[in-house]
């Protein structure tokens, strides 16, 4: 094979923009296979959990810098949907009310951050019985992998 044939990108006159660009698109997998871009968010068999109304940097900085360990908190589930103790595993999964802050009546900190976004609780939308049986099924999934 010709010298020219696999002469690498890198070592030629191309713009270090175009370098980059194709660097990155070599790097990219986009097929179905990639398990970090292609998942089904909102359906039974979806391998997440969604974090809803929390902020990213408190999550980092208490995570990061401060090495706290975090909890899910369930959402709250709805009082008029099917009706009370009649959760379907169906239902275990549905989108349901955030649950309320634990003190309502002091919001805010001296800095203005709302104090339910410093707490090491992260909120989701699930029923207490969905996230249980996400956050289950993603250790197990974890253990078993190599």
């Amino acid at each position: 094979m010709s010298e020219a044939g696999t002469a690498s990108i890198y070592q030629s006159d191309l713009p270090i923009e175009t370098k980059l660009e194709r660097a990155h698109t070599e790097l990219l997998d986009l097929s179905a296979r990639n398990r970090q871009s292609k998942f089904p968010r909102m359906s039974k068999a979806a391998k997440t959990v969604d974090v809803v109304d929390e902020r990213s940097a408190e999550i980092y900085r208490l995570l990061a810098k401060e090495a706290k360990a975090f909890t899910f908190a369930a959402g709250r589930p709805n009082r008029g949907a099917s009706g009370e103790g009649s959760e379907t595993e169906e239902e275990d999964f549905a989108a349901v009310d955030l649950a309320p802050p634990e003190d309502v009546e002091a919001a805010l900190d001296e800095h203005g951050r709302a104090k339910r976004h410093l707490d090491i609780k992260l909120q989701t939308r699930m029923t207490p019985k969905g996230l249980q049986k996400r956050l289950l099924d993603l250790y197990h999934d974890a253990r078993s992998l190599p």
